[in-house]
């Protein structure tokens, strides 16, 4: 084989570490310490009728797939896990997504549980719930809140700055119902 054949087969395939990140164009250099590659399109889950946007970070590893070994025409086709980019879970059951300011998301397929860490949660939609719900916290409603079924509270209820428990009334006499609260 001729030195340009070596060359352009070896060029098919290779991996390499993202180098520099163009977002307005979704684009990516790619070195490997001896090579540096153009601009190069990057792969992504969707880009049909849904699209997903996960770009690449600076210090990926990469896999670049060259059609004919042509690396100005290469294709970053999937990101390597790495020793500075572990996977987020070792569980065969789990899809999860780690993101570098600490948010977390996994799902479980065995367990159907689908876990969520992260700082804040903003839902601007329409929510219908079925099943139980468990909530640790302070709970803030601004709006009316329509009931069909029994309330029950282990604490207090304070009705317009009137305690259920604690409030009072005065008495008007025996077998008399009992005054408003005070």
């Amino acid at each position: 084989m001729n030195a340009e054949f070596t060359r352009l087969i070896n060029n098919i395939v290779r991996s390499g570490t993202v180098y520099a990140v163009d977002t307005q164009r979704a684009r990516v250099r790619v070195t490997d310490g001896e090579w540096t590659s153009g601009w190069l399109q990057c792969g992504t889950d969707r880009a049909g009728d849904d699209v997903s946007w996960r770009p690449l970070s600076v210090g990926e590893q990469v896999i670049v797939l060259s059609p004919n070994g042509d690396t100005a025409q290469g294709l970053v086709i999937r990101s390597l896990y790495s020793d500075l980019s572990a996977p987020p879970s070792n569980d065969p059951n789990a899809i999860a997504y780690a993101l570098r300011d600490g948010a977390y998301f996994e799902y479980n397929k065995q367990s159907h549980v689908f876990t969520i860490n992260l700082g804040k949660f903003v839902i601007q939609a329409d929510i219908e719930l079925t099943g139980n719900i468990t909530h640790t916290g302070n709970y803030t409603l601004n709006g009316d809140l329509t009931q069909d079924g029994t309330h029950t509270s282990t604490g207090d209820q304070v009705a317009a700055g009137i305690s259920q428990v604690g409030h009072k009334h005065m008495e008007q006499g025996d077998g008399k119902p009992t005054g408003p609260a005070l």
